[in-house]
C-alpha cells in the first residue's frame, strides 16, 4: 500500500527504474559482464500494472497544518502526476483505490466533500479527462456506483465515454470499491448465466 501523502510520490518513477536497474546491476554471473542492463532489456520487468490505494491524505494535511480537504485535494492532483509518470516509462495501467466501501462509515460532511472532490477530479479541462484527451489515455470507473450522488455517476459515465476509444494506456479509478464488491457481481453473473442457461 501506497500513501497518497502527496511528497512521498516525488520521483517514484525513478525508484522504480532504480529497482529494476538494481536488479540486473552488477557482474552476471553467466558471462563476466558487469553493468546495467539497457532500456530494450529491461522492458520485460518493468510492471505494466500499479495500484495505489489512497491513503494518508488526513495524515499529511494535519502534519501540515492543512484541512482535511487540502490534503485530500492535494492527494488527487499528485496521484494525477503521478500517474502520467508512470505512463512515461511505460507502465500502461494504473489503478487508484480512491474511496473503499468502508469510508462510507466516516463522517457525513468528510463523505460529502470526497464525493463532491471526485465529481470535481473527474470532470474540467483541468482534470482526469483533460488529462486523458491530452495523453490519450482510457478513463474509468470500478465500485458500486449505485450509492454514488448521481451527479458524480454522470460525470463519470461522460468521461468513460468521452476517453473508451483511447488505447494503450489506461487509469480506472475505483469508487465505493471493496474486493467483496467484486465477488457479489461474479456472484450474481453466474447466478443469472445459470438461471438463462
Amino acid at each position: 500500500m501506497v500513501p497518497s501523502v502527496p511528497l512521498s510520490f516525488k520521483n517514484t518513477h525513478r525508484s522504480i527504474k532504480s529497482a529494476i536497474s538494481d536488479q540486473h546491476h552488477g557482474k552476471d554471473e553467466r558471462n563476466g559482464k558487469s553493468g546495467t542492463l539497457g532500456e530494450k532489456e529491461n522492458q520485460g520487468t518493468m510492471p505494466k500494472h500499479v495500484a495505489i490505494t489512497m491513503d494518508g491524505s488526513r495524515r499529511w494535511a494535519k502534519k501540515n497544518g492543512l484541512t482535511i480537504s487540502e490534503g485530500q485535494e492535494a492527494g488527487c492532483r499528485r496521484a494525477l502526476e503521478m500517474t502520467m509518470d508512470f505512463f512515461s516509462v511505460g507502465i500502461n495501467t494504473v489503478s487508484l483505490f480512491g474511496f473503499s466501501t468502508e469510508n462510507w462509515r466516516r463522517p457525513e460532511d468528510e463523505v460529502n466533500y470526497l464525493m463532491n472532490m471526485y465529481e470535481t477530479f473527474s470532470r474540467g479541462d483541468t482534470h482526469a479527462p483533460r488529462y486523458a484527451t491530452v495523453h490519450n489515455f482510457k478513463l474509468s470507473f470500478i465500485g458500486n456506483r449505485e450509492n454514488i450522488p448521481t451527479s458524480l455517476r454522470d460525470v463519470m459515465l461522460e468521461a468513460e465515454e468521452a476517453t473508451k476509444s483511447y488505447e494503450g494506456k489506461h487509469l480506472i479509478i475505483a469508487i465505493d470499491y471493496s474486493g467483496r464488491f467484486d465477488i457479489l457481481r461474479a456472484c450474481k453473473s453466474l447466478a443469472e448465466k445459470a438461471k438463462t442457461g
